[in-house]
C-alpha cells in the first residue's frame, strides 16, 4: 500500500517512496497520454473542448491582468500535454513554448502547435533553456507539480526561467481538503480516491500551495478554485466515487455549468467567484498565481 506522509516544512502531503526519474520518464513517454484515462482522451466532444478553453480563458485573464503593461508576451508551458494552452495563447499573439515527456497528446489534439513542443526529459530540457538564457513572462504548470519527483527543484528552475516581472501559474488538484476528509469521516466515500500513484506524488490544498511557493521565494498574487465537482459526493444519487455509473453525468454537469459561466459573464467576475471558492477550500483544482517582484518588496 502506498504510504502518504506530510511534508512538515511546507504542509503538503507526498508519497514516501517515490519512483525514480527513469521510471517516471518511461511511464509518461509510453503510457500516460497514449492510454485514455479520466483526465485525457483521444477524442473530445465539442462541449468538452469548449470546457478546456473556458478554463484556460479564466486563468489567462488573471495572468494578463497581472502582466498588464508588458508587450510581446511569451509563455512557457511545462507539461503542455495536449496543447490546448499553447493553442489558446498563440491565438492571442503570444510567443509560446511547450515541454513534455511526449508530444503524442499535442500531435493528437492541437497539431498546429506541435512544432512549439520539445519532447523528452522535462528537467533536461528546462536545463537547456536555462543554459541558453531563455526567460518567459508567464510560466505555466497545469496539473504538473503533483506529478514530479522533486517539487523544490522544479520551482527553483522556474525561478531561473523567470524575468523580474514574470508570473508563475500553478494548477494542482485540491487534495486532502477538509471537504474530502469530512466525506471520508462521515462514510459518504469509502476510500481516499484522490491518492493515485505513480501519477500523483504530491498533494496540495490552497494553504499548503501558498506556503510551499512562498518558501521557494515566490509571492502569492491570487489563488482560485474551479468547479467543485466534489459536491456531488454529498448525495448518494450523484456520488460518482461509490457509483461509477453516474460519473459521466457529474462531469457533463460540470462541463455545461463551467461553459455557461464563462459564456455569460465577465471573466473578472468569474475569476472572483472561483477565488471565493478557493478561500473556503472548495474546487476540484486550485490555481495559484505567483510573482517575484512582490516577493522582493
Amino acid at each position: 500500500m502506498t504510504k502518504i506522509v506530510k511534508n512538515e516544512q511546507a504542509g503538503y502531503f507526498e508519497v514516501e517512496d517515490k519512483p525514480s526519474e527513469a521510471e517516471l520518464k518511461a511511464y509518461y513517454e509510453k503510457e500516460y497520454y497514449q492510454n485514455e484515462n479520466a483526465s485525457y482522451a483521444h477524442r473530445y466532444s465539442p462541449e468538452e473542448i469548449a470546457f478546456k478553453f473556458s478554463k484556460i480563458k479564466v486563468k489567462a485573464s488573471i495572468a494578463e491582468r497581472l502582466l498588464a503593461g508588458q508587450k510581446q508576451l511569451s509563455l512557457l508551458d511545462i507539461g503542455c500535454g495536449e496543447g490546448f494552452v499553447l493553442k489558446a495563447f498563440q491565438d492571442q499573439g503570444w510567443t509560446v513554448k511547450g515541454l513534455d515527456y511526449s508530444n503524442f497528446g499535442c500531435q493528437t489534439h492541437q497539431p498546429e502547435v506541435a512544432d512549439t513542443v520539445t519532447a523528452g526529459n522535462i528537467y533536461d530540457n528546462i536545463d537547456q533553456l536555462i543554459t541558453a538564457g531563455q526567460t518567459y513572462d508567464l510560466i505555466w504548470l497545469d496539473n504538473v507539480l503533483e506529478h514530479v519527483n522533486d517539487v523544490d527543484s522544479l520551482l527553483a528552475k522556474c525561478r531561473a526561467l523567470a524575468r523580474p516581472h514574470s508570473i508563475l501559474s500553478i494548477t494542482v488538484p485540491n487534495d486532502f481538503s477538509q471537504l474530502q476528509l469530512e466525506l471520508l469521516e462521515e462514510g459518504k466515500i469509502s476510500r481516499e480516491f484522490w491518492v493515485k500513484t505513480p501519477d500523483h506524488l504530491s498533494y496540495f490544498t490552497a494553504p499548503s500551495l501558498r506556503q510551499l511557493l512562498e518558501q521557494a521565494g515566490w509571492a502569492t498574487e491570487k489563488i482560485i478554485g474551479d468547479f467543485p465537482i466534489d459536491w456531488f459526493l454529498t448525495n448518494s444519487n450523484s456520488n460518482y466515487i461509490e457509483n461509477g455509473q453516474v460519473g459521466k453525468f457529474a462531469h457533463q454537469s460540470r462541463v455545461w455549468l463551467y461553459n455557461h459561466l464563462v459564456k455569460n459573464n465577465d471573466l473578472e467576475a468569474v475569476a472572483q467567484f472561483f477565488e471565493s471558492l478557493a478561500t473556503v477550500g472548495m474546487g476540484r483544482n486550485i490555481t495559484g498565481f505567483f510573482s517575484l517582484e512582490s516577493a522582493k518588496s
